[in-house]
Order: C-alpha cells, then structure tokens, then sequence
C-alpha cells in the first residue's frame, strides 16, 4: 500500500525492524471496538455526586459569566476602571 492515495494524501509505508517495534503496540487489538463505553463513563460523571469543592469552583464560574466582559478583563487584570 505504499503510495496508496488516502484523502488527497499519498500513504507511505515501510517496513520495521523488529527491535524498533514497541512490544505492547497491538495489545489489545484482537478486541472488539465498543464505542459505547465512552458515554457510559460521562454519563457517570455528569450524575456523580458534586462534592462541595466542585459546586464552589462552579459558582465562581457563574459569577464571572454575570459579569459584563469590560468588567470582566479589569477584575482579571487587577485594574480599577469602571464601565
């Protein structure tokens, strides 16, 4: 497959050496793939329970998306201008 067009690009192909090869590069590749797995995992992590570190980073978040953005730089850049 050498010089196979692939996209609009050309594919090149070489063979290694078997000493240049990892020996965990096709572990795990006799499994079937199960694109599922990822949306059980956020949906875990979405209904997980919030701890009150989590909800208190999350409502200064809220704070700054009320504030207006002119407002916003000169509270980030420490200025004391008003808008």
């Amino acid at each position: 497959m050498d010089k196979y067009l692939f996209h609009e690009r050309l594919l090149v192909c070489k063979v290694m050496d078997k000493t240049k090869v990892h020996e965990h590069l096709w572990k795990g590749a006799n499994m079937k793939f199960m694109p599922g797995l990822c949306h059980r995992a956020n949906r875990a992590r979405l209904y997980a329970e919030k701890t009150p570190a989590h909800l208190s980073k999350f409502s200064i978040s809220i704070q700054f998306t009320q504030v207006h953005p002119k407002e916003f730089h000169s509270i980030v850049c420490g200025c004391n201008i008003k808008f």
